[in-house]
This record gives C-alpha cells, sequence and structure tokens, in this order.
C-alpha cells in the first residue's frame, strides 16, 4: 500500500488495525505473486527483518495456501550470506 493511500485512509478515520492488516495483506500479496512466479518449491521459508512480523508471515501463508516457517534469526540472513561471500572470495585469494 503506497504512503499515500496510507495517510488518506487515516485522514478518513479507518481505524488503525484494519489499516494495518491491509498493510500486510499487501506485502503478502506482492510476495506471493514474485514467488509463483519463480515458482514454489514446499518447504517455504521466510527470511529477512519482515519474517519476523507475525501478521506478514500470516498474510503470505492465507496467499500461498501453504506454511511459512521463520526463524528468530530471519533477519541475520543477508548477513550472514554476505559473510559467507568474503569468507570465501578472501580463502580464493590465498
Amino acid at each position: 500500500m503506497p504512503n499515500h493511500e496510507v495517510i488518506s485512509q487515516l485522514a478518513q478515520g479507518v481505524d488503525t488495525c484494519d489499516l494495518v492488516a491491509g498493510i500486510h495483506r499487501s506485502v503478502a500479496s506482492r510476495a506471493a505473486s514474485l514467488a509463483k512466479r519463480l515458482g514454489i518449491i514446499e518447504p517455504v521459508f521466510m527470511t529477512g527483518g519482515v519474517a519476523q512480523n507475525s501478521g506478514v508471515v500470516r498474510a503470505l501463508e492465507k496467499e500461498l495456501g501453504l506454511k511459512v516457517r521463520t526463524d528468530p534469526r530471519a533477519q541475520l540472513a543477508g548477513a550472514i550470506g554476505a559473510a559467507l561471500l568474503a569468507w570465501e572470495q578472501k580463502r580464493e585469494e590465498k
């Protein structure tokens, strides 16, 4: 949901809980669309900081019709991947 829509909805007095649920559905819809284009292979895992947002995870599960697994350390996935790439590159240089 674009920022101007959120501001408009707030100005119209839309309940904050409904607004947040709409944002969750919007994020999940976009992620599900991308996942479906790539092809989904179970099990489905979600990484990154958004994986700690249970509302987005539940909305994504509903969009996909599948269980989405997460880990409390999901926000570290990108950093771990970058560290592994740097480590491998350093090993290749030696």
